[in-house]
């Protein structure tokens, strides 16, 4: 299989086992802008937890170029989704060069995506991030509150 059937495959509705399979494969290409971008897409929009696990191991070996296309998802998306993934997976990925899109993600309308950039903020010892997160808990105190309650004791 080609490089380009290997990118299509991945953005195709293929089970997660292939993808992870060509993920996989694709890790010796990631200094190509292509194959990042469909990375990078995969790690966005998938809601497969083994998946993602491994496409962030995979675009481990170009992390700054996956910071870029992640911070460029939680700045520009209008997929709220999207934008709570990208701050996910840049957090998930240890990345502390994204404080613009952490920032812009405290502010956010959407309160999912409010709560994956409060979950990124930890990373940086910045007072731009630390500001908008004492923001962030000043405002939305109640919803956290409420969020907590509905989420119940979690004992596991």
């Amino acid at each position: 299989m080609d490089l380009q059937d290997c990118l299509n495959q991945m953005m195709s509705l293929a089970d997660n086992h292939t993808k992870i399979e060509i993920a996989r494969r694709l890790k010796a290409f990631t200094a190509e802008s292509r194959v990042m971008d469909v990375l990078c897409t995969a790690a966005v929009y998938t809601d497969h937890h083994e998946l993602r696990e491994v496409l962030l191991e995979v675009l481990k070996t170009n992390s700054a170029g996956a910071a870029i296309r992640f911070s460029d998802y939680a700045l520009w998306s209008k997929d709220p989704l999207a934008r709570r993934h990208a701050l996910m997976n840049l957090g998930l990925m240890g990345c502390r060069d994204a404080k613009n899109a952490v920032i812009s993600g405290l502010y956010d309308p959407d309160a999912s995506v409010r709560k994956a950039a409060a979950m990124s903020a930890g990373l940086y010892d910045d007072n731009g991030v630390h500001k908008a997160l004492e923001h962030y808990f000043e405002h939305n105190r109640l919803e956290l509150t409420f969020s907590l309650l509905d989420s119940g004791p979690n004992y596991s």
